[in-house]
């Protein structure tokens, strides 16, 4: 894969990732980026909350980063997938599905998991009018009805935030027998 000894790798190619490397590129850090192009917000159509790229598709959002980090040539990146990750002595040995590299320093920007619910029809839904942040998609539905789903009463800590945007907020879990 890669002979050089990398200052830094990061894992995950989102937003966390792509700013860390653009801060690690502007100072002059070997990096590499690793990430298997499976993003969590890849269902929804825009993605919110970032100065100057609001309302851009997450695909756009990492095309733009990627091309403004083209002009630091110390960051590279590996569509890749990690596969083990070892420290020997003050170097990483990081193993992917398709080679191995070393570097000093590890970065994990790997995001969250979702865990949807398993509810017929969800999936056509999703990243249209079924969303799992209200940071991120409450702006385009406030003042409107609001359903929030949970396993548990725990997971309803969200509902005093949605008041936010609307005050027209539903609660819906699945009682655990």
């Amino acid at each position: 894969m890669f002979q050089e000894l990398f200052e830094a790798a990061i894992v995950g190619g989102g937003p966390a990732g792509l700013s860390a490397a653009l801060t690690l590129g502007r100072a002059r850090r070997s990096t590499v980026i690793i990430d298997h192009h499976k993003p969590r917000n890849k269902m929804v159509r825009h993605s919110h909350g970032f100065l100057t790229r609001d309302g851009l598709s997450p695909r756009e959002f990492r095309e733009l980063a990627k091309e403004e980090l083209k002009k630091y040539p110390s960051v590279r990146f590996i569509n890749d997938e990690i596969v083990d990750v070892r420290r020997n002595h003050k170097i990483f040995q990081v193993t992917t599905k398709n080679g191995v590299l070393e570097t000093k320093k590890m970065l994990f920007a790997t995001g969250l998991v979702d865990v949807l619910p398993e509810i017929d029809g969800f999936d056509a839904v999703y990243g249209i009018s079924a969303f799992i942040c209200p940071y991120c998609d409450g702006w385009e539905f406030r003042d409107k009805p609001i359903a929030i789903i949970g396993h548990q009463l725990a997971d309803f800590h969200f509902v005093k935030a949605l008041y936010g945007w609307s005050h027209d907020v539903r609660a819906f879990y699945e009682r655990q027998v």
